[in-house]
């Protein structure tokens, strides 16, 4: 048997810069409109933060394949998209 190996992510902390103005907010949120980053604006900070990536979905995915075998297996769930309505119950 192979050990599993679990990628550590790297801790990239957001950009953040002080006193911008609500059109250089728009200026700049026009130059990174591409996939991958989010910005956000509150007064006057602009913060520029990466999204995760493929490593982070692939978790997430295999994450939710265990929860629903999971639900099935304990019969509370017939279809993985109203598993949150069946928990309700």
């Amino acid at each position: 048997m192979t050990p599993a190996v679990i990628a550590t992510p790297v801790n990239e902390s957001p950009l953040l810069f002080e006193g911008v103005t609500w059109r250089e907010f728009k200026a700049v949120e026009q130059l990174l409109e591409r996939p991958g980053y989010r910005l956000s604006f509150l007064n006057g900070i602009l913060e520029i933060r990466r999204m995760p990536g493929v490593a982070h979905e692939t978790v997430k995915e295999r994450l939710g394949a265990l929860l629903e075998l999971y639900l099935l297996a304990c019969g509370r769930v017939g279809l993985y998209s109203n598993w949150f309505n069946e928990i309700r119950k």
